[in-house]
């Protein structure tokens, strides 16, 4: 999911965070179709989760 950070926002790899914004959609170019869009409006550090993967559920 593309998500744009607050100014000043500069996350670096491996640290994670829980988020809250609004969710938007935009129109991106490299894909050439609408993708979703996170707009980050409060965040906190928090550590890795056990499991830091997303599985589908059926």
């Amino acid at each position: 999911m593309l998500i744009e950070f607050p100014e000043g926002m500069h996350p670096k790899n491996d640290e994670w965070y829980s988020v809250t914004g609004e969710l938007e959609s935009i129109y991106y170019q490299p894909f050439k179709k609408t993708i979703p869009l996170l707009k980050v409006s409060s965040h906190s550090k928090i550590a890795k989760p056990d499991d830091p993967y997303v599985y589908r559920q059926y």
